[in-house]
C-alpha cells in the first residue's frame, strides 16, 4: 500500500495468522489514533515502509503475548 492515514481517535487493526510483511510506504497515525497488530498464534509481523508518523497521544500496539513486530 502506498499511503495510510489513521484519523484522530480511529483505529486500524492488522490481523494475521502467519509470518507477514506489510508494506505501507507512508503510515500517519493522527492524534489519539492507534494501529494494533493482532494474532492468536505465534507469528512475526514486519511493517516496512518509508515514513512512520505517530502524533501526540497516538500509539502502535501488539495485542498478544506471542506476537513479534519489526518496524523497518
Amino acid at each position: 500500500m502506498e499511503n495510510i492515514t489513521v484519523n484522530a481517535r480511529c483505529n486500524l487493526t492488522i490481523d494475521h495468522h502467519e509470518p507477514t510483511t506489510n508494506v505501507i510506504n507512508n503510515l500517519d497515525i493522527k492524534t489519539f489514533g492507534s494501529v494494533n497488530v493482532f494474532t492468536e498464534d505465534e507469528a512475526l509481523t514486519t511493517l516496512q515502509g518509508t515514513t512512520l508518523t505517530v502524533r501526540s497521544g497516538a500509539k502502535v500496539s501488539l495485542l498478544t503475548l506471542w506476537n513479534y513486530c519489526i518496524i523497518h
